[in-house]
């Protein structure tokens, strides 16, 4: 019995580690470099419990011209808000699933068929 409990904790812990609920007040990202090191500042994040910005930064200038950098986010739990950036399509994103707040996307370039 012991083993088997043993067991169905590791299991859980494994689960855990592999897939974490993350950011819970949300991000805003303004440049391609923080977009690119998301997946090395924040590993296991696939669910983020706020929200996900991605706009120009406070000087109206923005160098964001892929998401790619955000392949692992499966679920948002709250709002997903692209304005304003110079990407063409949507690449990095196709593992998103959920989106339960509003998802919106103003003033891109993007070219592709949603």
């Amino acid at each position: 019995m012991k083993k088997l409990l043993f067991l169905i904790c590791l299991v859980l812990f494994s689960n855990s580690i592999s897939s974490q609920n993350c950011l819970p007040t949300g991000i805003t990202f303004t440049t391609q470099a923080q977009i690119d090191s998301f997946s090395i500042q924040y590993p296991n994040c696939s669910t983020i419990v706020g929200f996900i910005t991605v706009e120009l930064d406070d000087n109206k200038n923005s160098d964001i011209t892929n998401l790619e950098g955000l392949a692992q986010v499966i679920e948002v739990f709250g709002d997903l808000y692209i304005k304003e950036v110079m990407i063409n399509d949507l690449t990095g994103l196709e593992q998103l699933e959920v989106v339960k707040g509003s998802l919106r996307i103003n003033d891109t370039n993007i070219t592709d068929d949603l």
